[in-house]
């Protein structure tokens, strides 16, 4: 049978990430037929969801200056990002910044904005740190300090984040 074009991109792309790990050359080839068809549904300007998707794959075809254009694409759509959003972003420029590797600068500023989203995840709440060890896309930030402060800083315990803090102060004051 024929297999729907969202099923396929997300083959293209997991194919994609696993040959590259394995510094396999076919993996281009991959992450291109994962950008045709991304490409193809982000043609719904309005869908922030084909736009993110999008966004992910576009560094990942040594497109850094589009993906870049993308993010802030995004963020006008989303101008309050979510965790899940945070962390897009984030392997989006981890990726960038190895795309743009021949020019130092750029690269460090792909790397700045990916831990400075990282960052923002886990101050939003996010507390995951094997899926930041481990997520595929966030390899070329393992190697720098800043990355495993962020982890230890996953790592912390930390009270869940309350909406209303003043009605929680005030469950925990005792009668004088």
């Amino acid at each position: 049978g024929r297999v729907p074009p969202r099923c396929r991109d997300r083959t293209d792309r997991r194919r994609g990430t696993l040959r590259d790990s394995q510094n396999d050359s076919a993996a281009r080839n991959d992450f291109a037929a994962c950008l045709a068809i991304r490409s193809a549904l982000a043609k719904d300007e309005a869908n922030a969801d084909r736009q993110r998707e999008l966004l992910v794959i576009l560094p990942r075809c040594g497109k850094h200056l589009e993906a870049s254009q993308q993010a802030d694409k995004v963020l006008a759509m989303c101008p309050q990002p979510d965790i899940e959003l945070l962390l897009d972003l984030a392997r989006a420029y981890a990726q960038c910044s190895l795309a743009a590797a021949d020019d130092a600068a750029t690269s460090a500023q792909y790397r700045s904005q990916a831990f400075e989203r990282i960052r923002q995840a886990v101050d939003a709440g996010h507390c995951d740190p094997v899926y930041l060890e481990h997520e595929p896309d966030f390899a070329p930030l393992r190697t720098f300090a800043e990355f495993g402060s962020l982890l230890e800083q996953e790592r912390l315990p930390r009270q869940p984040k309350s909406p209303n803090k003043v009605a929680d102060q005030s469950i925990f004051q005792h009668e004088k």
